[in-house]
């Protein structure tokens, strides 16, 4: 009797473990197609980006995973973190995510200035057709996917750990089955 009470507790402790290692490896996966989607184009008005630098430390570090929202211009406040094109020398091409330090508006024009937290100097100024949208939220969980993902042997480890675990479990399955 004692053998088979060990044996439930061992199998619900497997399906435990089965369980967390796939929800991590769906949640890598959906972060790296909704990010990669949202590159160039929003999923309803929404974007993840990952940081890639320190210049909005302490608020943001490198690898934290943002969702932006696409919101009116109008609705962007001095205070709020926005993300956007940069176009000018170093940063063109690149999605910037700045703090909006002070806005201009002319005729129906929005210009704001951003500066990272980190950062000694203001940005160029930024125009209301480069901003890509507001940020709302930074996800802990992806987050730390996001850092695991910026990192080649980080994401090869937790890649290949997981699945040597799920295979080890199945092995180990099929024993206690006999």
């Amino acid at each position: 009797m004692e053998k088979e009470a060990l044996k439930k507790i061992l199998h619900y402790f497997i399906s435990f473990i089965e369980i967390i290692l796939g929800i991590s490896l769906v949640l890598l996966l959906i972060l790296i197609i909704f990010q990669n989607i949202s590159k160039d184009d929003s999923l309803f008005g929404y974007r993840i980006y990952t940081v890639a630098s320190n210049s909005m430390r302490p608020t943001y570090e490198i690898g934290d995973t943002l969702l932006i929202k696409e919101v009116e211009l109008s609705d962007i406040k001095v205070g709020d973190v926005i993300s956007y094109k940069g176009q000018s020398n170093g940063v063109e091409g690149y999605i910037i995510t700045h703090k909006v330090i002070n806005i201009e508006v002319d005729s129906d024009n929005y210009y704001f200035h951003t500066k990272g937290e980190a950062n000694e100097g203001e940005d160029p100024l930024v125009s209301g057709n480069q901003v890509v949208g507001k940020v709302i939220h930074k996800f802990l969980i992806l987050s730390i996917l996001g850092r695991i993902t910026s990192n080649i042997v980080l994401l090869t480890l937790f890649i290949t750990i997981p699945l040597t675990i799920l295979i080890v479990i199945e092995i180990i399955k099929v024993i206690l089955r006999k």
